[in-house]
């Protein structure tokens, strides 16, 4: 039961027994204390000593976040970058916590890190980007990419959105359209293997680097991430259905390594064909007895020789040897690139292709829908047959 209150005296309730509750909103935040009583005069007396308490509390925290707001106010962008890694980075995933970590230090702060926070305007960030797409803008002396750019400003903008709700500054200069990168969000043209490139890969990790086989083989015939492939267990395989489901990924950075879902937070089933359904039957045999010889078991369908699950950097460092040899300029990326462009090309609609692949349909019409110049000139040919036969039909 609530007694009823001068207002702006917080609200009195009764628990059980001798205990009270007085509950009150000072500052902005909801605060209460539990008390004992023993009569109505005791109870009264001991509120109105708790309704001061509370108000000195909540006027001392008032005064203490003020007193910090005001410091960080003060400082500079390094300082705060320390600050937003410490409170905001340990929310994000392990990639994408090393990822701002990585740029942070190694863009950021050599360039902007002595420059007060309240200070940096639109044109500060707009010049950063610029210096960044210029030589020099890496620590080879090379300059960054247009994504890279744009992964720069991104993470700009996180942090001072972060500043911005935390009350520290009322303005965020990454939000506005002076401060966007002029930058391309298109990367560099990648060589991306056709067919018959990428067959020559499986066939040059079957035999040359066979550690690395299966994740080769499976990144081919499934269009998975790196990550995604080598999350892959055993049990996700339904040899009668002839579909693989993949649920989760794996990363590796400084932090550690970290099985997590996959990039959309949503399982997807993608069908198999006959032929690597049998391939995936010879390798789960073969694996079952090699570890069995080691006494060793696992669950994933990417191990090591040694029956350890396998790791993105151990398997990017082993891909990267095979390539110098037999693919030079490809990477594990490029192999789900040139399954997803096959795609494209053979014309299957956007819809589709993300359902396999786990894109959004959005990402695709912009990295993957581009056409070449024999398309766009098969393309006119073939409207100007259809007009030449219409008139003809006259």
């Amino acid at each position: 039961m609530s007694a009823r209150r001068p207002k702006g005296t917080g609200s009195l309730r009764h628990l059980d027994g001798d205990r009270w509750i007085l509950e009150v909103t000072r500052e902005g935040k909801r605060l209460s204390q539990v008390f004992h009583a023993t009569s109505n005069t005791d109870k009264n007396r001991k509120a109105a000593a708790v309704l001061v308490a509370l108000t000195a509390k909540a006027t001392q925290t008032a005064t203490d976040d003020t007193r910090r707001r005001d410091k960080r106010r003060a400082w500079t962008v390094e300082q705060y970058a320390a600050y937003f890694m410490s409170d905001y980075a340990p929310q994000l995933s392990n990639t994408a916590r090393a990822r701002y970590k990585q740029v942070l230090d190694n863009q950021v702060i050599p360039r902007i890190g002595t420059v007060p926070m309240a200070e940096v305007t639109p044109n500060t960030l707009a010049k950063l980007y610029t210096t960044l797409g210029q030589p020099g803008g890496r620590k080879d002396g090379g300059r960054l990419s247009g994504p890279t750019i744009w992964t720069v400003h991104n993470v700009l903008r996180s942090m001072f959105t972060f500043a911005e709700c935390e009350g520290d500054f009322d303005t965020n200069p990454a939000a506005s359209k002076k401060a966007r990168p002029k930058a391309s969000r298109q990367g560099r043209e990648r060589l991306v293997p056709d067919a018959r490139g990428v067959e020559q890969i499986i066939e040059a990790a079957r035999q040359y680097a066979p550690d690395i086989y299966v994740p080769v083989l499976l990144s081919v015939r499934l269009g998975t991430r790196r990550g995604e492939t080598l999350a892959l267990e055993w049990g996700d395989v339904d040899f009668t259905a002839g579909t693989v489901t993949v649920a989760r990924s794996v990363s590796e950075t400084a932090y550690g390594v970290q099985v997590k879902p996959t990039k959309t937070d949503r399982p997807r089933k993608i069908p198999v064909t006959a032929d690597t359904l049998a391939e995936l039957k010879r390798l789960q045999a073969e694996q079952g007895q090699r570890l069995l010889t080691l006494g060793v078991r696992s669950d994933r369908i990417c191990a090591t020789p040694g029956g350890e699950p396998m790791l993105p950097g151990w398997y990017a460092n082993r891909f990267r040897v095979l390539a110098e040899h037999h693919a030079p300029g490809v990477s594990p990326h490029l192999l789900r690139h040139a399954f997803v462009s096959e795609l494209v090309a053979r014309g299957f609609d956007v819809k589709l292709i993300s359902e396999i692949t786990g894109h959004s349909p959005e990402v695709l019409l912009r990295n993957y829908t581009h056409t070449s110049d024999e398309r766009k000139r098969e393309a006119m040919e073939s409207l100007a047959g259809t007009r030449a036969a219409a008139v003809g039909a006259r």
